[in-house]
């Protein structure tokens, strides 16, 4: 598998959380 394609997984992957996690803090 190519590493570049893993790194923009990675990347989504802890955006998505981050996203998610700041959500439930406004609550």
């Amino acid at each position: 598998m190519d590493k570049g394609i893993v790194a923009i997984r990675i990347l989504k992957a802890s955006l998505l959380s981050h996203l998610f996690n700041s959500a439930c803090q406004l609550d």
